[in-house]
């Protein structure tokens, strides 16, 4: 189903479900008769498997039109899952400025290699401002606001340390400031840190996995290993996601290195693994200690730092960009 309003929620900033409720009820918005187009181009056996499985009719309470509150909970399924498979299939194009780096506002700004800008190239209010649009980092996985802590904690250590970050934005989000009103989240995040003496007189490599046991969630299991390297300690970790999920998500996947003389981190960065069926395949039956696991599917830079940071504020960086895993969070909260 080609569906005309998916460069318009491609940008929304609030559920879905949400916006989609609200154009309907506004007969005057410009996406009205687009939206009207997509509802009505709904499968309707596709609309009655996905009513019966996922259970709809408990979430409706518009009961005066329980034909298109369940047509509408589809359609917000299918653009769900439709913009998370363009944001994927964007992020690892070949092209030389990919999306949003190829628009009018930001054809001359300055990108990497490896797709990233310096975050100091931007104002900030709430958001990333260039030439009075708004911006913001590229989601870590297909839940739209899953990068939303991991970027709290950057801004955090740009304006109180004057770090230097550099970042992927998202490549479907760029609004007017005058659009621009982004949703608040609370949640405390927080990792204590690990044992870090224990990690200056490591001599063999620490590894270990956590398999997630929770049938909901897209991810399967979560590799990692702080792999020594003479006066060095390179941590990686990776949560993969499942077998059902990779068309939508890439795995998460971090990398920092220790410096055992000082206890800081000097080098940090955050990305996204891109798989396909098969490539996910192989790549489950091996563990990221192995340099095979490292050569599998496509990364994705989304966040990198080569300022000092202590231990603390990693284990804070670590926790918030693997937001919802709570083996990690329970991990970086107890000593090794």
């Amino acid at each position: 189903m080609e569906l005309k309003t998916i460069n318009y929620f491609s940008q929304s900033m609030k559920p879905i479900i949400s916006e989609i409720s609200e154009v309907l009820d506004n007969p005057n918005h410009p996406e009205y008769n687009n939206l009207l187009n997509d509802i009505q181009s709904i499968d309707l056996d596709e609309l009655n498997k996905f009513i019966n499985e996922k259970d709809i009719d408990f979430y409706i309470r518009n009961v005066k039109n329980i034909d298109l509150e369940r047509k509408a909970f589809f359609l917000s399924d299918c653009l769900y899952n439709d913009i998370a498979c363009r944001r994927i299939e964007t992020l690892v194009s070949n092209k030389e400025r990919p999306m949003p780096y190829d628009s009018v506002n930001l054809k001359n700004i300055l990108i990497n290699n490896e797709k990233l800008v310096d975050i100091s190239c931007f104002e900030y209010n709430n958001g990333l401002i260039f030439n009075n649009f708004s911006y913001r980092l590229c989601p870590s996985i297909d839940q739209d606001n899953s990068s939303y802590w991991l970027f709290q904690e950057i801004i955090k250590l740009i304006f109180t340390q004057q770090k230097k970050f550099y970042i992927r934005l998202d490549p479907f989000f760029e609004k007017p400031i005058n659009e621009y009103r982004p949703m608040l989240y609370k949640m405390t995040v927080y990792g204590k840190p690990l044992n870090w003496e224990r990690l200056k007189n490591m001599q063999k490599d620490d590894f270990g996995q956590f398999i997630n046991e929770k049938e909901y969630d897209k991810y399967s299991k979560t590799d990692y290993i702080w792999h020594v390297e003479k006066n060095e300690i390179h941590f990686t970790c990776e949560e993969l996601p499942t077998i059902e999920s990779y068309k939508i998500r890439g795995s998460r996947y971090f990398h920092a290195i220790f410096d055992k003389l000082t206890g800081n981190i000097i080098h940090c960065d955050g990305a996204i693994r891109i798989y396909n069926k098969a490539e996910l395949d192989n790549r489950m039956r091996i563990h990221v200690k192995s340099v095979d696991a490292r050569k599998v599917g496509k990364r994705v830079k989304i966040f990198k730092t080569n300022d000092i940071l202590n231990n603390q504020d990693f284990s804070k960086l670590v926790v918030s960009f693997f937001i919802w895993n709570d083996d990690l969070l329970s991990y970086f909260s107890k000593n090794i």
